[in-house]
């Protein structure tokens, strides 16, 4: 019994189709029709025709025997014709068409005894459209009998996937169309979001490459479907007509470079020359995009792009048999990817009927390609690090060849440096024994000076006293430099750190009033073991750096106190202060923290001494800084 039932429903789908030619009855609105075998049509080959001629001829009118009308590339207008009958309670229905590159699309309704014209189509702004579609679509409503006319004419081929569908279905199958594209899509721009990471981190320019060749195939996909001009440009119809050979051009620049970067073409001469070939040609395709030739080479631009896609195979099927294990993934890729394209190019030429499967031709090889392209993609990255690692062994081997000899000229230069730094040692001892001399004799004549000349004596004995502190702090100086390369251990007693702190500052006079400084002090220690004539350098050298490095009036405090049985000294000021991220260094040598962006000059060795004469005072130094802040050292001795 459902095997009769079966047979029964079959008979009356034979039997609508057998009597299809006599138009459309609406019946359910549930109902979907493909309008290929129920049209009429009538070409034009003079492209001059206009309604009120077209309704004297039906009778030329003849019916399509196909479900979906092509008649590829033409000069003609091509007329069409349906009648539909609507015994339905629907009354609002769609006559739609998926095609979305017609360059004028005229559809004729009537209204009462008038008809009404749409002018619209690809070539024309987006807002001419019935119906905010991607597509063609026009809102209808038949009566009992209903004819409707439309034109067609452009440079692009012509194929009518038409379909009559009820409004309802028709805004909800489109929802799910563009739920459909939104996942597809998504799925896309991850990938391309993946492999360029790879790309920034691994900096392999196939990743880059292969990035650019994605976008530009999204381009040509949402301009092959149609939401581009729906949603991107739709009002810009050169983008949307003369923009193919632009999108066409860079999709085969980008594929060839990824081609080239990842197949390692160079290694191929024959293959490589062609990738040049391409390159030069999609150049020349993009400029032609920019001088209104779209009708003279849109014809050879889809020649040359199929023979692109039959490239790509085949190199990488060249590649592979030549024994480069990468290209394995790479033909699976884009074998699946290339068919997709020459079908779906060959449904733009009208050599095939456009049907769903390959109208999305591009998205089915992309999915698949996106697959296996992963694998290829790491196949190539596994084989430069086997590639890297064989490298490396290699030089290996190589370095230990000439490791011996190396260490040898190492030692012996060793050697040679360490003599010279003592050499140096004592040269710098020897600069400060000599210095001495000298300022121990002028420290003489002032003596005797002092002694003979009688005029205005209170005057004279003030700049003599001031000559002779200053020079006695001198030798007093250089006798800690002596200290340090004739001794082991500095002379460490218990010491004032008031006059020190008063022979410290009295040297920074001069730069203490030019800045306006303020100092204050809060001692609760007086007293401390150290070496004064260090820690005279040291306090000089911090407090001098503090006042060097303000940009305006520094305020300087000095506090002491005991905590565990050990002196703190700490000098704080409020100057510019140090990046917290550059304290580790401060104490390197030459190093110049925090005189960066000022016009201060230095050598970067005074806080390295200032450490290691902390140091030889059984000290140890800290410091704590923030810019603009300013800057807190903490030097801390036992007792």
């Amino acid at each position: 019994m459902k095997f009769i039932t079966q047979i029964f429903i079959l008979s009356i789908f034979i039997f609508t189709d057998a009597k299809s030619k006599e138009g459309i009855i609406l019946k359910s609105p549930n109902e979907t029709f493909k309008l290929g075998k129920r049209l009429q049509f009538y070409e034009d080959k003079t492209g001059k025709l206009k309604l009120e001629d077209i309704l004297n001829i039906n009778e030329k009118f003849k019916y399509s025997d196909n479900e979906v009308p092509t008649f590829g590339l033409t000069k003609s207008a091509i007329w069409g014709k349906v009648t539909i009958t609507n015994n339905s309670d629907v009354r609002d229905w769609v006559i739609k068409n998926n095609i979305v590159w017609h360059d004028y699309f005229n559809f004729y309704k009537k209204n009462g005894d008038e008809w009404t014209e749409i002018k619209t189509g690809d070539r024309r702004p987006f807002n001419t459209r019935d119906i905010d579609y991607r597509g063609f679509a026009f809102h209808i409503k038949p009566q009992k009998k209903s004819i409707y006319y439309f034109r067609i004419s452009g440079n692009d081929d012509i194929s009518l996937p038409m379909e009559l569908i009820s409004l309802n279905q028709f805004i909800k199958s489109e929802g799910d169309v563009l739920v459909g594209y939104a996942l597809f899509y998504g799925a896309i721009l991850i990938m391309v979001f993946y492999n360029l990471t790879n790309y920034f981190f691994i900096r392999e320019k196939s990743y880059l490459y292969y990035c650019l060749t994605i976008l530009s195939l999204l381009w040509i996909n949402v301009g092959t479907n149609g939401l581009a001009f729906q949603y991107i440009y739709p009002n810009s119809i050169w983008i949307q007509n003369d923009g193919f050979l632009l999108r066409a051009g860079l999709t085969i620049i980008f594929f060839n470079l990824f081609v080239r970067s990842f197949l390692l073409i160079e290694k191929t001469r024959f293959l490589y020359k062609i990738v040049q070939f391409n390159l030069v040609c999609s150049f020349i395709i993009m400029l032609c995009s920019f001088f209104n030739l779209y009708n003279l080479i849109y014809p050879p631009v889809i020649i040359f792009s199929l023979l692109a896609f039959i490239f790509i195979i085949y190199a990488g099927v060249t590649r592979m048999w030549e024994g480069y294990k990468p290209a394995r993934y790479y033909v699976l890729a884009f074998s699946g990817f290339s068919i997709g394209g020459i079908v779906q190019t060959l449904s733009i030429v009208g050599l095939i009927a456009p049907t769903w499967f390959i109208n999305h031709g591009f998205q089915f090889g992309n999915l698949f390609q996106t697959f296996f392209l992963a694998f290829a993609l790491g196949d190539k990255f596994r084989l430069m690090k086997e590639e890297a690692l064989q490298k490396e062994t290699e030089a290996k081997k190589v370095l230990e060849g000439f490791s011996m000899k190396l260490k040898k000229e190492v030692d012996a230069q060793t050697v040679e440096l360490r003599e010279k730094n003592e050499r140096l040692k004592e040269y710098d001892y020897t600069v400060a024994h000599d210095l001495i001399n000298p300022i121990g004799v002028a420290l003489s004549y002032v003596d005797l000076y002092d002694k003979l000349y009688k005029d205005n004596p209170e005057k004279t004995q003030e700049i003599m006293k001031n000559i002779k502190t200053s020079i006695e702090k001198s030798v007093g100086i250089i006798n800690g430099i002596l200290i340090n390369f004739t001794v082991e251990k500095v002379d460490l007693k218990k010491r004032s750190l008031i006059n020190i702190l008063d022979l410290a500052l009295e040297q920074l006079q001069v730069r203490i009033k030019e800045k306006n400084s303020v100092i204050k002090k809060d001692l609760s220690v007086e007293e401390f073991v150290c070496n004064d004539t260090s820690l005279i350098q040291v306090f000089t050298n911090i407090i001098g750096n503090a006042i060097k490095y303000s940009k305006e009036t520094v305020t300087i405090e000095i506090v002491s106190f005991k905590k565990d049985n050990k002196t703190y000294i700490k000098i704080r000021d409020n100057g510019i202060g140090m990046k917290k991220e550059k304290l580790p260094l401060i104490f390197n040598k030459q190093e110049r923290i925090g005189a960066e962006g000022t016009e201060v000059k230095g050598h970067g060795i005074g806080l390295y001494n200032v450490k290691k004469m902390v140091e030889e005072n059984n000290g140890t130094i800290e410091v704590e800084s923030e810019i603009g802040k300013g800057s807190t050292f903490i030097l801390i001795f036992p007792d």
